[in-house]
């Protein structure tokens, strides 16, 4: 299958014309930035967020993937609305921004223009929104909550 139909790091730089041992290099450590995000977002428990996160992590990983496994990351984004949903909050305007073009990759992907060859920056944006959402909602449950001060009842 041609470069053109893969949204990995790896056929970007090799359509910009960067030497295939650098793009190898690059490719194995954003794998390996991409590892320790994902430990580190199913360190304390598995949740909707930390899904999502493996999600985009799979496409961002692998040197491999094609345009056909990008409805993962629908399921991705349909993770971080049900998880705002779940937690009461409204999706930001960059949030809902990133979401939006996370879901126009497999069209992006399809274009043969140059800035096209940029359809991994979507994918690194949506990770950064799911992994900022998992460690500001679990701050918000380390945070001590505050105790309803006692009313005293005076006997009369």
């Amino acid at each position: 299958m041609p470069d053109k139909f893969k949204p990995t790091i790896t056929a970007n730089l090799a359509f910009l014309g960067v030497p295939s041992a650098l793009v190898q290099i690059v490719q194995i450590s954003t794998a390996v930035l991409v590892a320790l995000t994902i430990w580190v977002c199913f360190r304390r428990g598995v949740t909707i967020l930390a899904t999502a996160a493996l999600l985009v992590g799979t496409i961002l990983a692998t040197p491999y993937a094609f345009l056909y496994d990008l409805p993962i990351l629908t399921n991705a984004v349909l993770m971080v609305i049900r998880h705002k949903d779940k937690t009461d909050q409204s999706l930001t305007i960059p949030e809902a921004a990133v979401l939006l073009l996370a879901l126009l990759v497999p069209e992006i992907t399809l274009e043969t223009w140059r800035p096209a060859m940029f359809r991994s920056v979507p994918l690194f944006l949506l990770l950064a929104v799911i992994v900022r959402e998992l460690f500001r909602f679990r701050r918000g449950l380390d945070q001590p909550r505050s105790v309803p001060a006692r009313r005293e009842v005076r006997a009369r």
